[in-house]
């Protein structure tokens, strides 16, 4: 059979999901994945979880929070086991959708292996706290079937339930009320009146969000880093996610020194070559149609909320799917197909190297939690129910969730409280000094075990000390 033919989507799809949820399953918890609203959650307040959590109010979240908690060793392997399935969903909608807009089925391969595979997905794939973000896209993807496919009186309002879906997965979500009837009229599948009409309803659906998230009750938390980040700072991370989406060379060789490898990093930069050289030089007209402008409108469109926020390479998932509809368009109908599947393959052999790094990297790193939260409980002489941590920091440096440092990874003894069935410690606070500073350690201890705390945990690279 041709490959032209063939759904080769599907085979790779099926071929490395079991690979895929073996690997992504030994990824651990690390910094603020421990306290997340997906992560076990033993407050018997729990009406307050499903209302807004500070800048949050993600039910869906706060959901998953109770029942990894009905037994705490569910976490976070069926976190994981959700968020891979919500992205073999995504990926089968993206099929789906090019062919519903009549693109050739090597196309439809292309494009949907591209979301399947791409570096850009990792962020949100390997996290324990990528639910939200899997499901807000799936249920943006489902707003688009929408309009593509349902006519009449159920149109508008099947519409306004999946905009309010992807919406309470993350708020993000809101953004496909836009984004989708653009993307619709991109391939003049609707009207300019139709378009109207569509665009009407999505400001009117966020507009019924914004009421709502108003109205209810709400427990104030905020987060300076949303509101701390200079513009070079949110240019430089931008820049960073539109890397991500179009460039899959290995970002852990280039950006993380104590991982760095330059035969990876140059490996997967010439792999990518002919391919990018096919997209942004041979294909570059394409760019400039009303068709591709539409839908990198529509990218920005459902980017733009991430802007304000902590840019983190888990954003990139959020506009992958319209990126995957821009590279099919650009694709589409080439002249030469057997030089567009040489070069997709070599793209594919970055995709597949850059990803491997990575998720062996964010396995490894995580992991240390583990190790340092088994050294606590062979040294503690009794449960230590409040703990005082002192993190001293040396020159370890982190890469977004794929290489975290050892601070990150014990988190204040979280990596603790779960390695002991969330029975100790049940309070606990720290501090970070630097290596300068590391002279205070006694005094700080001391003042720590004054104050009534029954241990502390010295961290020092991935060693921890206990005092009692």
């Amino acid at each position: 059979m041709k490959l032209s033919k063939l759904n080769i989507s599907l085979v790779v799809a099926v071929l490395t999901m079991p690979l895929f949820i073996y690997a992504i399953v030994n990824v651990l918890p690390t910094y603020d994945d421990w306290s997340t609203l997906s992560s076990p959650n033993f407050n018997p307040e729990w009406q307050q979880f499903f209302f807004r959590w500070g800048v949050v109010w993600r039910p869906l979240d706060a959901l998953m929070g109770y029942i990894v908690a009905l037994d705490y060793r569910l976490f976070p392997t069926l976190n994981h086991i959700c968020i891979f399935t919500g992205h073999a969903l995504n990926t089968f909608m993206v099929y789906r959708i090019c062919r519903k807009f009549s693109f050739q089925e090597l196309t439809a391969n292309i494009a949907t292996i591209f979301f399947y595979l791409s570096p850009a997905m990792l962020g949100t794939v390997l996290s324990v706290d990528g639910l939200n973000q899997t499901y807000a896209h799936l249920f943006g993807l489902l707003s688009l079937w929408v309009l593509l496919t349902v006519k009449g009186t159920p149109r508008y309002p099947l519409f306004l339930l999946m905009v309010m879906a992807a919406a309470l997965a993350k708020e993000n979500g809101l953004a496909w009320a836009v984004a989708a009837p653009v993307v619709v009229r991109a391939f003049k599948s609707s009207s300019l009146w139709q378009f109207l009409k569509d665009v009407a309803t999505g400001i009117l659906t966020a507009g019924l969000y914004a009421a709502i998230r108003l109205s209810i009750p709400y427990h104030e938390i905020i987060n300076n880093e949303y509101f701390s980040a200079t513009i070079l700072y949110r240019l430089s991370r931008t820049l960073m996610l539109v890397a991500y989406t179009w460039i899959p060379i290995d970002y852990v060789s280039l950006f993380h020194e104590p991982s760095r490898s330059y035969l990876m990093l140059t490996a997967t930069a010439l792999l990518a070559l002919p391919m990018l050289w096919l997209l942004f030089v041979r294909r570059l007209p394409r760019w400039f149609t009303r068709r591709v402008m539409m839908l990198l409108g529509a990218y920005i469109v459902v980017m733009s909320p991430h802007l304000v926020t902590a840019i983190s390479t888990m954003h990139t998932y959020a506009g992958l799917s319209v990126a995957s509809l821009a590279l099919a368009s650009v694709i589409d109908l080439y002249p030469n197909p057997h030089r567009l599947k040489r070069a997709f393959f070599l793209f594919l052999l970055a995709f597949i190297i850059t990803d491997a790094h990575h998720t062996v990297k964010a396995i490894e790193t995580s992991r240390t939690g583990k190790r340092m939260a088994l050294q606590v409980i062979s040294q503690a002489r009794k449960p230590i129910n409040k703990s005082f941590t002192i993190n001293i920091e040396g020159n370890q440096r982190k890469f977004s969730l794929f290489c975290v440092t050892p601070i990150d990874a014990f988190s204040n003894g979280e990596a603790v409280e779960y390695e002991t069935g969330y029975r100790w410690p049940l309070h606990r606070e720290g501090i970070n000094i630097s290596e300068q500073d590391a002279h205070k350690v006694d005094s700080i201890t001391n003042n720590a075990l004054k104050a009534g705390f029954e241990g502390v945990f010295v961290v020092r690279d991935d060693s921890v000390a206990v005092r009692e």
